[in-house]
This record gives structure tokens, sequence and C-alpha cells, in this order.
């Protein structure tokens, strides 16, 4: 018995370290491999349209991957590159001080020349505020210099990730009935359990991130597009702004053009701010109300308040992927807490 109890702690220590070291082979190319899942799971549709008419696998798969990265991974670099170029002009317009002084032109303009001016500059002193506005400002082009140098970094990097990419979605592809199999049969519950589970896998990936993404960049392109068209300068990175700050609950597109129409007034493009106006309100505020709840139907869903932390903590704890994983991870723990309970309720 004491040989026994010695042989299994033995196969255990071996097993645990075998698991780390695996972890610490697979660690450096594990965000790859999540983002390939997610594409593989939302374009799993097109792959079997494909494969319904050629009847070949291997070609579906080829034809598969090469598609979603031409038409996802591709423009997604290329849009990154492009963000790159326009925060790096944005960071050199910080640094050189444009900004600002196109602020202090505005304020000391006749246009916005008011009760409202007059009475902080008696009270704090405009020349105070402008300083202390030049100091931050500064601050933030010292640090955002400092990210554009890794996300150019990133870039060139991300040329590899988009081949592993390319590969990595052939195979999750073609063998995609496997790797399902393979998990299941690992997972130690009844064959309904495990169908169970990855059903509820799926639509909370259909509505947390599928849904949240999508709306997110159609409220992105709308913006963007009003930006381009009204004349603000850097439009391609507002609307790329504006799209992220929408996957995060409680703010959303207004932060971005709420201070772009108040700019455009104090320029004394009056109609123009009101066209913004209009449009962010009747047009992209309007898009998370109806894009969304068609996107996700009845599927899962989880509260407003839920979202917003699991977004911030998932960004934390993984990075810009967090944005989807963290509520995957943490919907799929309320459910399987959900499921428990009403097992133990029948019984």
């Amino acid at each position: 018995m004491q040989i026994s109890s010695k042989k299994n702690l033995f196969w255990a220590i071996i097993g645990a370290i075998l698991v780390i070291l695996c972890y610490l082979v697979i660690r450096p190319f594990l965000e790859v491999i999540l983002w390939t899942v997610l594409l593989a799971i939302f374009f799993r549709r097109l792959y079997w349209e494909i494969n319904e008419r050629l009847r070949n696998k291997n070609l579906s798969a080829l034809i598969s991957a090469v598609l979603v990265t031409c038409l996802v991974v591709v423009p997604l670099w290329l849009l990154l590159s492009a963000l790159v170029g326009q925060l790096s002009q944005f960071v050199d317009a910080l640094r050189k001080g444009g900004l600002t002084s196109d602020l202090d032109s505005l304020l000391k303009s006749n246009r916005v020349r008011c009760s409202a001016y007059d009475w902080l500059d008696a009270r704090f002193g405009m020349d105070r505020i402008a300083s202390l506005a030049r100091s931050n400002l500064q601050r933030i082009a010292d640090y955002v210099l400092n990210r554009v140098g890794s996300a150019v970094q990133w870039l060139f990097g991300s040329i590899l990730d988009a081949f592993l990419v390319l590969i990595s979605l052939f195979f999750f592809f073609r063998d995609w009935d496997l790797i399902v199999a393979k998990l299941k049969a690992l997972i130690p519950l009844p064959g309904e359990e495990v169908d169970w589970v990855f059903r509820r896998t799926r639509d909370v990936i259909h509505a947390s991130i599928y849904g949240r993404g999508v709306t997110a960049m159609a409220q992105g392109t709308l913006s963007g597009l009003a930006f381009w068209v009204l004349g603000l300068q850097g439009a391609l990175l507002w609307g790329a702004v504006t799209a992220v700050i929408s996957l995060i609950p409680m703010l959303g597109p207004f932060v971005i053009w709420i201070p772009a129409a108040i700019y455009l007034a104090l320029k004394g493009s009056i109609i123009k701010s009101l066209l913004l106006v209009i449009w962010g309100a009747a047009v992209v505020g309007l898009v998370d109300n109806f894009l969304y709840p068609t996107l996700v139907g009845s599927r899962t869903r989880m509260h407003t308040l839920l979202i917003l932390f699991t977004i911030l903590g998932g960004i934390q704890a993984f990075g810009v992927i967090g944005i989807f994983l963290g509520p995957l991870v943490f919907a799929l723990g309320l459910s399987l807490l959900e499921r428990f309970s009403q097992g133990k309720g029948d019984q």
C-alpha cells in the first residue's frame, strides 16, 4: 500500500513537471492559437459551405484558411500599420506643441471668448491652465511614443503570426471534428453533459464575442466615416479608438464624437458640429440597440456590469485577446455553476 502511494506520488510529480514544461513550450504561441480558435469558430460555416461543394477536406480547409487570412488577418494588419502611422503623427504634434497652440488659439478667439472663459481666467488664470495642459500633453506624448515603438516591433512580429494563423487555420478547419471528439473524450462527464458544455460555449462565443465585436466594428466604421467626411484629422485613428471603446459597456462612441463635435463648434463649424451630433446619436448610437440584439438573438447574454469587469480583467490577464477571452471564461464559469446548481436541485 505504501509502495503504491509512493508510485502514485512519483507519477503525479512527473505529470505536473511535464504539464509545466508543455506550457512553457507552447506559451510563446498561445495567443496565436487562441486567435486561431476564435477565427475557426467564427468561420466554421464558411468551411462547411465550401466542403459541401468540393467534397474534399484538404482543399476546402486550404481555401477557407487562405480566404480568412486574406479577408481578415491581412486587412487587419494593414489597418494596424496605418494606425501606427497616424499615431506617430499625433505623437509628433503633441511633442511639438501643435495641439496646445491650436487649443490656445481656439480659446483666445472671439468665437469662444465668453463669460465662462472670463470667469475661469479670473479665478484660475487661463495661462496657468494652458501650462498645465501642455505639461500633461507632453507626458501623454512620451507615454504614447514608447507604445508606438512597441507597436512597430509588434507589426513586424505579426507577419510571422499571420503565417502561423494561416497554417493553424488549415488544420483547425480540416480536423475540427477530430479535435472536438478528443476534447469530449477528455471530459469525465456523461455524453449529454459534454454536449451541453460545448453548446453553451458556442452560444457564449456568439453572444459575448461575435455580437459585441461586430457591433463595435460597425460603430467604429460609421464614426470614422463621419470624421473623414467632416474633415477631421486622423479619422482612421479615431474610428479605431471608437471601435475599441465601443467594446466597453457604459462607455461607447459618444466618448469620442461628443468632444469632436465640441472641437468643430469651437472652430466655428457649427453645421459640421450639428451634423456630427445627429449622426452620432441617430445612427452610431442606435447600432448597439438594433444590430447587437439581431446578431445575438435569444442566446446567452451577460449583465452589462459583468461584461465591463470581465473585459477589463481579461485585458489585464491575457492582453488584447482578453477583450474577448475575459467575458468568455467568466460566462462559461457562470454557466457551469448554474448547471451544477440545477444538478444538485434535481438530486
